[in-house]
């Protein structure tokens, strides 16, 4: 399987089997935190193959969870990585991978290296957070017969 075939049959997995959200950190005032985060799961008597091939390329975590399944969690630059290769080829959740996409283009210059975003102004965090919100509200509404655009 080529480099470019292997992007399609990921964007259908993860069209078909994925999830793409913010995951915010703000208990103390300082340590404010929000990004982007995909996690694509299989059910028990998965091998693991895909996920570890991922992986290799894309970076990320694969895990088996308590609840029988193995996921492949990506986070922050990682999976805006992912999510660019991906964008062309995917259609369920392209309205998703643009918000998600924008909440990492407000990282700009108040992204700091190391553990914490000290500095950062309350409006970019809330944009931040506005973004990741309406990423939420499109995650619940797709479905069958559901439209994704309002």
């Amino acid at each position: 399987m080529t480099k470019e075939q292997f992007k399609i049959y990921m964007a259908g997995i993860f069209d078909g089997e994925g999830y793409v959200g913010a995951h915010t950190s703000s208990k103390r005032p300082q340590d404010k935190y929000c990004d982007i985060r995909i996690i694509i799961g299989f059910k028990t008597g998965y091998d693991g193959k895909v996920l570890d091939k991922a992986k290799k390329r894309w970076k990320g975590n694969v895990r088996a969870t308590k609840y029988g399944t193995t996921v492949w969690d990506l986070k922050g630059r990682a999976c805006e990585v992912f999510l660019r290769d991906i964008f062309p080829f995917i259609s369920i959740k392209k309205p998703q991978v643009r918000l998600a996409l924008k909440i990492r283009e407000t990282k700009g210059i108040y992204w700091r290296k190391g553990r914490r975003n000290r500095g950062i102004p309350q409006e970019i965090f809330d944009e931040r957070l506005r973004l990741g919100n309406a990423i939420k509200n499109l995650n619940h509404n797709v479905g069958f017969g559901r439209k994704l655009d309002r």
